[in-house]
């Protein structure tokens, strides 16, 4: 028996038994040390020779156990296991002891898992990354090994007792795994257990969790600002956008405007705020402008923009009237005066303004 690791707590042992005296009867003795201690030490009843076998635990039957060194239903504990075996005939004489694989380690016994892993976490949560990457710390196995190509098992669940039917589960080859298909919002549990060579495993780690969190916030409140202005930096304000997680105000927020409503080519006409209000720090030209915001959350998670508001900027003149004309001289004390209109360019006119006096320096 010479077999590497094994989980076989009570194996079983062959070898040939002969003696130049074919008339003689002959038995054997075995003996097992673990780790350099001797734990089984098994003399046989005389029989004949040939192909012999002896099962740790067995029943001693005719033969018998030294000096308490095994017994009936005997198991192996772990660890690295030595065994050699001589003949002895119903004289009393003794061959040598001939030892398995020259006295070196014969077989292991592993089984006992790998150390429990650490718990599993992703790089951040909340995260609005619905295929997370999880890790955690490493196991060990001080027997055969991690096994090879696929040491850890990772399961996920939306319920903290993993009731979920099915349950998901994935292996990896590493202390990492990337789900590969999308989680929905919410949170989600996660645990690993790792395995050795041997198939013996970990128990599962402590559960880990991570809140997935892709919904955007609330689409803001119309944008709006007194219009129309002379002031070529006006202020807008809009009722808060709310994120769909904390149910609380945003903090940052994205303004457009452009001077075509359908904001063609106006992409980068764009300020952030982080707050519910936003003041130009560049004057915008006499024209009418559109305006529209949208909110973020804190994972970049972002509303729709809100409808579209406008302003008229206006801080041009209209144009200078016509001089005043009515008849005169004139016996009529209260005259009718005329001119040619002003025109306005934007907001249009209001109202004209007419001064009198009696002398042409109007003082």
């Amino acid at each position: 028996y010479n077999s590497g690791f094994s989980t076989e707590t009570q194996p079983s042992f062959s070898f040939t038994l002969s003696d130049p005296d074919d008339a003689e009867s002959i038995g054997f003795r075995i003996q097992l040390r673990r780790n350099g201690t001797l734990v089984t030490d098994y003399t046989s009843a005389l029989g004949s020779e040939g192909e012999q076998s002896f099962t740790v635990g067995q029943a001693a039957g005719s033969g018998t156990y030294n000096d308490s060194k095994g017994d009936v239903g005997q198991n192996l504990a772990d660890g690295n296991y030595t065994w050699q075996v001589l003949a002895i005939d119903d004289s009393g004489a003794t061959s040598s002891y001939t030892q398995a694989n020259s006295g070196s380690t014969a077989f292991s016994v592993d089984t006992t898992g790998p150390t429990t892993p650490g718990q599993p976490a992703a790089a951040s949560s909340p995260t609005n990354d619905s295929t997370p990457t999880i890790t955690w710390t490493a196991s060990t196995d001080a027997g055969v090994g991690l096994h090879s190509t696929t040491p850890y098992t990772i399961e996920w669940c939306d319920s903290s007792d993993f009731s979920c039917d099915p349950l998901s589960s994935a292996t990896s080859a590493t202390n990492s795994y990337t789900v590969s298909s999308e989680l929905d919002d919410g949170t989600w549990y996660f645990r690993v257990r790792s395995t050795d060579s041997l198939s013996n495993s970990s128990s599962n780690s402590t559960t880990g969790t991570v809140e997935i969190d892709t919904a955007g916030p609330s689409v803001p409140g119309d944008p709006s600002t007194t219009t129309p202005t002379t002031d070529t930096t006006p202020t807008f304000t809009w009722t808060a956008s709310i994120d769909s997680e904390s149910e609380e105000e945003v903090s940052a927020y994205t303004v457009q405007w452009c001077e075509a409503s359908n904001f063609v080519g106006c992409e980068a006409n764009t300020d952030t705020t982080a707050t519910n209000s936003d003041t130009f720090s560049l004057a915008l030209a006499n024209d009418t402008w559109y305006f529209k915001v949208k909110g973020e959350d804190d994972l970049g998670n972002e509303s729709a923009f809100s409808n579209t508001s406008s302003v008229l900027i206006d801080n041009s003149a209209p144009t200078a009237p016509g001089n005043p004309s009515t008849s005169s001289p004139t016996n009529d004390t209260t005259p009718r005066w005329i001119w040619s209109v002003s025109t306005d360019a934007g907001v249009g006119l209001d109202y004209y303004e007419v001064q009198w006096c009696d002398n042409n320096s109007f003082t």
